[in-house]
């Protein structure tokens, strides 16, 4: 049984060079004349045409010859002709690569290598050799034997149907287009990602968003606020957090800024500007503002906590006059005055981080920080990725609105189109029917108030 592998060659026209012609080109010319030679150079594969053009060639520029005024000398003479105002680009490949390997991370083995198909939007090869596997590609450069990144692994089988691969070629054949300059890949897989972009947005808990028991760090006396996971979904609230544990402790209970600032009532937190040296009786912070005159502040060095007095606090210089310092205290070490230290009882969440109260012990530093949360969507950005959705057909139909969008409307949305209302059937066909498998209190309502339900009691808000 024959394999076909294909790698598709509009990829390399994303952010290409190119010119048109400014006069026609005859076969056996050996220059053409263009209207800028911006990003021309010698040494250089040229697309004469459009990929998947009756007609298109490529063809190098000379070796030595520089292009010049409007004319590019080429290395031979041209095999077609070609009219006035026909696109010229100049390319960072001309061949295509195809490779077998047993695994998908396994060696590959190179099985061939062949000049780009001009006249058609893909180079193929067909694979009689094998029975299972994978198949990688990747461009070539003949001139300079530079080289692309390798494809992701394809499947002897082909790629599955919830493959970014399989969505992108189902929407252009049902939609009976072809790439060109303005309908390309890339524009193709930036629709797939605001179309999950928009489908992320419309849910809060979907399923295959959900990341559970994983561990952002571990407590460290004197600290009291860590960066949120880069994906997590919403860093300005804790919408997106299921639940938050340290250790083997019970979740944490969840407090606004509001409910959470009260538990620094009295309570200063600043940090060391300049490092203070061990036996130093000077101790440069961010800011001294709200510290008294005279007092004792504590720092943590490697989970163990010191205190020491101070005598004055110059508040133009941010400098406290202190006893001999215990330690080496490296700068942005948090110096705390009136804080407390216990069990981790509650989290609160704003401007990208995750805050904890009260401090952790002697006896509870090290333990591990869990979060459940829901993320943000993964980005796909080669044919191989999936869509995780239940129901990712709802991906194929938005590709080709947005592609009868921009062929035919100019890239206005056409909010009538078939396609727009299929992709919105299927997705809310997906939220009435999905489940993030987690069970939520609702919200009583008793004589018109609204009440939640926080630490099994009854709490108006």
């Amino acid at each position: 049984m024959a394999r076909i592998i294909t790698i598709s060659n509009a990829e390399i026209l994303e952010d290409a060079s190119h010119s048109s012609l400014s006069s026609s080109a005859t076969a056996a010319d050996e220059t053409i004349s263009v209207y800028s030679i911006s990003g021309f150079a010698v040494n250089k594969p040229l697309l004469i045409g459009e990929f998947g053009q009756q007609g298109s060639e490529i063809i190098k520029t000379h070796a030595t010859t520089s292009p010049s005024g409007t004319t590019v000398t080429l290395v031979t003479g041209l095999t077609k002709s070609h009219p006035k105002d026909t696109k010229v680009y100049v390319l960072d490949y001309d061949q295509a690569q195809f490779f077998y390997a047993t695994t998908a991370t396994g060696d590959k083995t190179t099985i061939s290598t062949s000049d780009l198909d001009e006249e058609s939007l893909d180079t193929t090869y067909k694979d009689t050799t094998y029975t299972s596997g994978y198949y990688f590609t990747r461009f070539y450069n003949s001139i300079n034997s530079n080289y692309s990144a390798y494809s992701d692994p394809i499947p002897y089988g082909g790629l599955a149907s919830n493959t970014v691969g399989h969505i992108i070629d189902r929407a252009m054949k049902e939609t009976k287009k072809d790439f060109n300059e303005t309908l390309t890949y890339e524009t193709l897989l930036d629709e797939i990602n605001s179309c999950l972009r928009f489908v992320r947005g419309k849910l809060k808990r979907w399923s295959n968003v959900q990341e559970f028991d994983s561990i952002l760090d571990q407590m460290n006396r004197g600290e009291y606020s860590w960066d949120l996971p880069s994906d997590y979904y919403d860093p300005n609230s804790n919408r997106s957090m299921l639940q938050v544990r340290v250790g083997a402790n019970t979740e944490l209970t969840y407090q606004d800024k509001k409910e959470f600032d009260k538990y620094f009532d009295d309570v200063v937190r600043t940090q060391v500007a300049t490092q203070g040296e061990e036996d130093a009786e000077e101790l440069v912070l961010d800011s001294t503002d709200d510290l008294p005159s005279s007092g004792t502040i504590t720092y943590y060095i490697s989970n163990t906590a010191y205190s020491v007095d101070f005598s004055a606090n110059d508040k133009d210089t941010n400098t406290l006059t202190t006893d001999a310092l215990e330690v080496t205290t490296p700068v942005d070490t948090n110096i705390w005055y009136g804080e407390s230290e216990g069990t981790p009882e509650y989290f609160s969440i704003w401007d990208g981080k995750i805050y904890i109260w009260p401090l952790c012990n002697s006896t509870t530093y090290g333990e591990n920080i869990y979060l459940d949360y829901y993320t943000e969507v993964v980005e796909v950005d080669s044919d191989a990725d999936e869509i995780t959705l239940a129901r990712y057909d709802m991906i194929k139909h938005w590709v080709k609105w947005q592609i009868h969008n921009i062929s035919e409307k100019n890239g206005s949305p056409d909010f009538k189109d078939g396609n727009w209302l299929m992709f919105q059937s299927c997705l809310n066909d997906a939220i009435r029917r999905e489940s993030s498998g987690q069970k939520f209190k609702m919200k009583p309502q008793i004589n018109g108030i609204n009440y939640r339900i926080a630490n099994d009691e009854f709490e108006k808000v």
